[in-house]
């Protein structure tokens, strides 16, 4: 049970990384960051494109034109957090606050609302967290390492894909493929996974705590509402120390022989 609350909280932590991505491609400028200036206002100019594309295509207005865009400029801040692990940017930018920020905001993010959602301990917090950034970790780095090797054993003729990919990623992260991408990811899960068990710390609530609300809550649904019995036998007492007519029920001052209501006879 617990591996599977693990696993389905952190797919549901992979979901909500795209709008936090989106966020930080669009509003911090990642890829401007990224980049060192040299393209700024990606997501701007993307906007501008894709309400270009939609107007030559007829298209308005409606759920698309917001939600291609937005599925598109998400999915690019997830790249980019994939490739540059936050080490990086404050080995080779320790001037650039604005780039950590940008790196960091996301997985913050995330780790804090998965958290806030289904998280109740900060080891199920932590745990979340840490499954976020090593399930990206694992689709994104190790699997097209295992697909080329794949490719590589099946083709007559040797095509060193992930050569080509790890020369790439040795010029701009100064690690290859497989380790700029898993230190990228981990380095995330870990930050998702301490701002989760933060959340989950805060709301833990100890054992006997819960005890005694399930303690409670079993007792108000066992609570019936009391009702008085009255007495049906002859001169029966009532609460102002009067008694009552066994025939009619109306009170009767004691001492009285006869009822004065029914005169039945006491």
């Amino acid at each position: 049970m617990g591996l599977w609350r693990v696993m389905w909280t952190g797919c549901l932590g992979m979901l909500c990384l795209i709008p936090m991505a989106w966020f930080s491609f669009n509003v911090l400028d990642l890829g401007a960051a990224i980049t060192g200036d040299l393209f700024i206002g990606i997501g701007d100019a993307m906007d501008t494109a894709f309400t270009a594309a939609f107007a030559a295509a007829g298209i308005t207005g409606g759920f698309l034109t917001g939600f291609i865009p937005f599925i598109v400029q998400g999915l690019l801040g997830i790249i980019m957090l994939w490739y540059f692990p936050l080490h990086w940017a404050l080995y080779y930018r320790p001037d650039d606050i604005g780039m950590a920020l940008a790196i960091v905001l996301p997985w913050m993010l995330t780790g804090t609302i998965t958290a806030a959602l289904f998280c109740k301990k900060a080891r199920k917090g932590l745990t979340t967290g840490l499954a976020v950034g090593l399930a990206y970790a694992l689709f994104v780095g190790v699997f097209p390492l295992i697909i080329s090797a794949i490719v590589n054993a099946a083709s007559p003729v040797p095509i060193d894909i992930m050569g080509v990919i790890n020369s790439l990623f040795t010029g701009m992260t100064d690690l290859p493929y497989v380790w700029s991408v898993i230190l990228a990811c981990v380095e995330g899960g870990i930050i998702a996974g301490t701002f989760g068990a933060l959340i989950g710390s805060l709301k833990y609530k100890p054992e006997g705590q819960l005890e005694t609300q399930k303690v409670k809550k079993a007792r108000k649904k066992k609570a019936e509402p009391k009702i008085t019995a009255v007495a049906e036998t002859t001169g029966s007492s009532t609460s102002t120390g009067g008694i009552l007519c066994p025939n009619c029920r109306s009170k009767v001052i004691p001492g009285d022989p006869f009822c004065p209501n029914c005169g039945t006879k006491l």
